[in-house]
């Protein structure tokens, strides 16, 4: 544990370093590719962060279905009694509609695919 600690806090002299000595090789043209690098690193972050709060609350709205999915199983023959499938059958579409929502939401979809770098792919023909 101790050299773990020990390393963390020379990561930032070790990237003052590595910058000089790319600077002192490659001259002006490093600051451009590290700016590149901490930009990319940066909007990672970001993406991940926001797409992890719209799971977050997917996951919320999908305990809830099953939830009620549940308890109509458990509760199935007074269901079948009292015939409630209606009332049912309109909350379970109720809920189905809000995880629709979250799941097809294109900005969690675009969010995680931009943060996880599996963007849209083109398929080349056979």
């Amino acid at each position: 544990m101790g050299i773990a600690v020990y390393n963390f806090f020379l990561v930032p002299l070790d990237i003052v370093a590595s910058m000089v000595l790319v600077w002192y090789l490659v001259a002006w043209q490093a600051l451009i590719g590290a700016s590149f690098f901490l930009l990319v690193v940066a909007y990672g972050s970001f993406a991940a962060h926001k797409g992890g709060k719209v799971r977050h609350q997917s996951a919320a709205v999908t305990d809830k279905r099953l939830e009620i999915m549940k308890e109509i199983i458990t509760g199935i023959r007074v269901v079948k009694m009292y015939a409630w499938e209606w009332n049912f059958t309109d909350l379970v579409a109720q809920i189905r509609r809000l995880v629709y929502q979250f799941g097809h939401n294109r900005t969690s979809s675009l969010l995680s695919k931009l943060s996880t770098g599996t963007g849209p792919r083109w398929q080349t023909p056979k």
